[in-house]
């Protein structure tokens, strides 16, 4: 009954003008793109979801009514997913590369601060926490998952699985599925210094995608073929969006 009360306040408060979910305004920045390349609705697909409100690239697009499938592997936050979004599809997996039937699962490192938990032992070794726990988990190759999971190809595009990006993106089948927006997340954080991750913003260049806003914590990319079509003057719109005030309903992470 007290989540169902949170989350109706959640709800009442949300101004889709003044309020973010996102850890710099990603969230308001995407609505944005969305309206201007003609997407009234949009589905999404959240890989590494963690928190089901605080710092989610996708809860904003949830409280305007859409959907979509949001995969995380710490079994914790999947239950929080599960529980204040339970209009997603919520699953407990890991997403690799390729689907490997001789080794299913893997192990998840889970960290004091989850943001941070991750399936990389060298991703982990680079901060300076130590897990809390690890967990066993069952992992899907990018593109099972797409055909398994999503109905349609979502339309945006989250991921955040700190250290396997790339690998991720690399084997993304995009000949098959092709969505219109990808936010991803590109600094890497060790225990004495962030590094830009050029090598993913490349690499997706390099697959007909255009950056069209970075926050330095994540860059949003756009299909080149939708945002040509764009209007110059729309296009402008993006960046005057950087400059507005947002007003973030969720700076501290909240308890479900």
């Amino acid at each position: 009954m007290l989540t169902f009360i949170k989350n109706m306040m959640i709800k009442r408060l949300f101004n889709p003008q003044l309020s973010s979910f996102s850890q710099a305004g990603e969230d308001k920045i995407i609505n944005i793109i969305a309206k201007i390349i003609g997407l009234k609705k949009l589905s999404y697909l959240d890989i590494g979801a963690s928190h089901p409100i605080y710092l989610s690239n996708t809860f904003y697009f949830y409280l305007l009514g859409n959907t979509g499938v949001c995969i995380e592997a710490n079994s914790a936050r999947v239950k929080m997913l599960k529980q204040a979004r339970p209009k997603d599809t919520c699953l407990h997996l890991g997403v690799c590369a390729e689907t490997d039937p001789d080794n299913p699962l893997q192990t998840f490192y889970v960290m004091a601060s989850a943001a941070l938990s991750s399936f990389s032992k060298q991703h982990v070794e680079a901060t300076d926490q130590q897990p809390t726990h690890a967990e066993e988990v069952q992992m899907i190759g990018i593109n099972d998952l797409l055909a398994t999971h999503c109905q349609r190809t979502p339309n945006l595009v989250s991921l955040d699985v700190e250290g396997m990006d790339l690998a991720i993106l690399k084997a993304w089948d995009f000949k098959v599925h092709r969505p219109e927006i990808f936010c991803l997340e590109t600094l890497s954080y060790s225990e004495t210094d962030q590094v830009k991750l050029y090598d993913i913003i490349e690499f997706m260049t390099s697959c007909g995608y255009i950056v069209v806003a970075d926050t330095y914590i994540n860059t949003i990319l756009v299909r080149a073929d939708a945002w040509k079509k764009v209007r110059p003057r729309d296009r402008s719109t993006i960046y005057t969006a950087r400059s507005l005030p947002v007003e973030s309903a969720r700076r501290q992470e909240p308890s479900l």
